[in-house]
């Protein structure tokens, strides 16, 4: 078997799995190449680095194509391992690339074309929140120094909740699943109950649900909305974006739940009757992180379970001098 060979597994009738390595410490995403009777197209695209565009490049061609055979280009969500290389690869094969609405509008104000605007105010949010000055400007640095090796989209077509999609001859539907990502899409294939889950179902980690400005104000309440909505769908296996595929489906949804159960209960605890700061609060659930990157992913995790605790009723946010601060409610747990 020849390295190119290696670097592809056929995990569904028609479906096979690129591992494409990524400068992260998760350090392989997969993109799953849909084929069938001569048509090809891409869900998920990875990382603009050499080494990912190669990876793409190479499991194309194990597979007896090109970029330039594409026809279509499916993105989960925006995260810049998965929309990464979709603007080159457009250029490359003149597909279209579908999206989420929300995928194509953060796309174009935070990721390709970065905003100014809006990468002040999450430093603003983070300082709000208690997190360090010199935390808060390398959180935002490093956010637009990811980005700015993206290409724009020439083309790009917003896919709705709901929709049927037909990729290389496949007929999927799409599943509109905010949480992780505000416009998080998963596809199901209705044939067979192949579900490519992207970011939104992993089988061995939980995915990052974070609070961000102007996205939307409650990540945690949607990401619980939208497992119980792949918990009502006749999924028999699960194609994640990092991990192995996983006929566990429904299991793996209850045990999430049943995380983000203990993990709200875990933040009432720290709370222990003081007012604390989101970023207190991380320090308190997580421990002292060994990673600026690690800190800002664990204080986003932290609001977003702070705000769904507020919207619950069960804790308040207080104001002062700029800072926010949480308190637990007397019988709110």
């Amino acid at each position: 078997m020849s390295p190119e060979q290696e670097l592809v597994s056929e995990v569904a009738a028609g479906i096979f799995l690129v591992r494409v390595p990524l400068p992260f410490a998760l350090k392989i995403i997969n993109c799953y190449v849909i084929r069938e009777a001569g048509r090809w197209a891409l869900v998920d695209c990875g990382y603009p680095t050499e080494e990912g565009v190669q990876a793409v490049r190479a499991g194309l061609r194990a597979l007896g194509g090109s970029p330039r055979d594409l026809e279509a280009i499916f993105v989960t969500h925006h995260h810049p391992d998965h929309i990464g290389l979709a603007g080159l690869l457009q250029e490359e094969s003149g597909a279209p690339v579908l999206l989420h609405a929300l995928t194509r509008r953060i796309a174009e104000t935070v990721m390709v074309t970065p905003d100014e605007r809006w990468h002040r105010a999450y430093a603003t949010m983070l300082r709000q929140h208690g997190v360090p000055e010199e935390e808060a400007t390398w959180s935002v640095d490093e956010f637009i120094n990811r980005r700015r090796i993206i290409r724009p989209l020439l083309e790009a077509r917003a896919v709705q909740d709901g929709e049927v999609v037909e990729l290389a001859g496949s007929t999927f539907r799409a599943v509109w699943t905010p949480g992780h990502a505000d416009g998080h899409l998963c596809l199901l294939r209705e044939s067979d109950g192949v579900l490519l889950s992207g970011d939104h179902l992993l089988p061995k980690i939980t995915p990052n649900v974070s609070l961000f400005p102007e996205f939307r104000p409650d990540p945690l309440r949607d990401f619980l909305a939208s497992l119980q909505k792949i918990a009502a769908l006749p999924v028999t296996l699960g194609l994640p974006s990092h991990g192995r595929p996983f006929p566990q489906v429904h299991e793996r949804i209850a045990a999430l739940q049943r995380h983000h159960d203990a993990r709200l209960a875990r933040i009432l605890e720290a709370l222990n009757g003081q007012a604390c700061t989101a970023s207190e609060v991380s320090r308190r659930v997580f421990g002292e992180l060994d990673s600026m990157d690690n800190r800002r992913f664990a204080v986003g995790e932290v609001l977003s379970h702070l705000e769904y605790l507020r919207a619950e009723g069960r804790v308040v946010r207080e104001s002062s001098q700029g800072v926010y601060r949480y308190r637990a409610v007397a019988g709110g747990a």
